[in-house]
């Protein structure tokens, strides 16, 4: 059996995060993401998912570290893959030019960057490769920061910036149904694709 440890950004208690009209606030799309990608995943014969945070507050970063490598303890780091769920911003509280969607890994080459060509290539095929930000200064498009949750969690670990809240066109594709969907279907599909190739 594989496990997809899926982790939400923030909590309703965190401050800003959201489109400067108030339409999009990550903490809710993120939980609204998560609990789709659960609902497509949930039925796979091979795949557990597993919503890492289920209460809507914030969660310390140390504490959902922890409850992700008590599950890599208890499945093992081959079966379990993190992935961390959240929107992009470039501004503060008004609407920018920056759009796009993205995936970050720690600094370095390791097993996470193969996790993210995966997601990169599946949301190439989704979103089509105008609406995909990439950094190439490695060879591989994924952009790199030792962000705390996935530099410390025990197992491949990636974290998705779902397009930014506060582009004005990017908001009408997240508030869309063909945007929500296309973002729970490219999570689900790329894990699903992850673990089909173990």
């Amino acid at each position: 059996m594989y496990y997809a440890l899926l982790v939400n950004g923030h909590g309703i208690d965190t401050p800003g995060k959201c489109s400067p009209d108030k339409q999009i606030r990550e903490w809710k799309y993120a939980r609204e993401i998560v609990s789709a990608v659960y609902s497509r995943l949930k039925d796979e014969p091979n795949i557990t998912p597993i919503i890492v945070v289920p209460e809507d507050k914030d969660i310390s970063l140390s504490t959902r570290v922890n409850r992700i490598n008590n599950y890599v303890a208890k499945y093992g780091s081959n079966n379990c893959v993190m992935v961390s769920v959240h929107l992009n911003a470039s501004g503060c509280g008004k609407w920018m030019p920056a759009k796009g969607w993205s995936i970050w890994t720690t600094k370095g080459q390791n097993i996470s960057d193969k996790l993210a060509n995966v997601f990169y290539n599946v949301a190439i095929h989704l979103f089509g490769i105008d609406k995909c930000r990439k950094d190439m200064s490695d060879g591989d498009p994924d952009y790199e920061s030792n962000f705390y949750v996935i530099k410390n969690s025990n197992c491949a670990a990636v974290l998705t910036e779902n397009f930014f809240q506060d582009n004005k066109e990017d908001v009408q594709y997240l508030l869309s149904a063909e945007g929500f969907n296309n973002i729970a279907a490219l999570h689900a599909e790329a894990i699903k694709r992850w673990f089909d190739s173990k």
